[in-house]
């Protein structure tokens, strides 16, 4: 139930529904229809933009689906659109016009208007820190994940280097010993080589 400056009282959708057992999609193509009159559906920002009736519209509401129920009881399982709209046309004169919009709760006063600015500005506030937030949580995964990305391919690094040096030492090693065993071989050339003395 909504209060528009302490004046007029509307019904939420899902009272409506529950009292008449039909569905909202059910009342949505009423409205699209154009069957709830020229005045357009308003929505209650306050509560999830839940649909909300005029006196007005819930009278039609109630037509409508006495109308409905009515052929039901005559055995007529699919809805007699132009029963229906004949009906309408004969209760409440006008024209019958789809509605191709939705509209958004209209403020009657300047001080409902200031409210709903007020809130559309709170609305909006809310969306750019959250944006903002998201864009800095973003960025910060980024710059984490470079990090550890420059720390590993430093360790990868590092080991490389680690394992250069270890090849180089050996190499250092295996040249000085191939040397010795050259001069060695150098100063007994009567006797066998040192690999023939190691293999007999």
């Amino acid at each position: 139930m909504l209060k528009l400056g302490g004046v007029s009282v509307r019904i939420g959708i899902g009272k409506i529904a529950k009292e008449l057992n039909v569905k909202h999609h059910v009342l949505h193509t009423w409205e699209n229809r154009g069957w709830l009159g020229y005045t357009p559906v308003l929505k209650d920002p306050e509560n999830n933009n839940q649909r909300v009736y005029s006196e007005e519209q819930l009278e039609r509401i109630r037509f409508i689906h006495g109308l409905i129920e009515a052929q039901r009881a005559r055995g007529v399982k699919r809805t007699d659109i132009a029963e229906v709209e004949q009906a309408l046309l004969d209760k409440y004169g006008g024209e019958i016009t789809k509605m191709q919009e939705e509209a958004t709760l209209l403020p009657s006063t300047v001080d409902e208007f200031h409210h709903l600015l007020l809130q559309n500005n709170k609305m909006l506030a809310d969306m750019a820190d959250q944006l903002k937030k998201s864009d800095e949580d973003r960025l910060a995964m980024i710059a984490e994940y470079e990090k550890e990305k420059l720390a590993m391919m430093a360790q990868h690094q590092k080991e490389m280097a680690d394992m250069q040096r270890e090849m180089q030492m050996f190499k250092e090693k295996l040249d000085v010993a191939v040397e010795y065993i050259q001069k060695e071989e150098a100063k007994e050339p009567e006797k066998k080589g040192f690999w023939q003395r190691i293999l007999g």
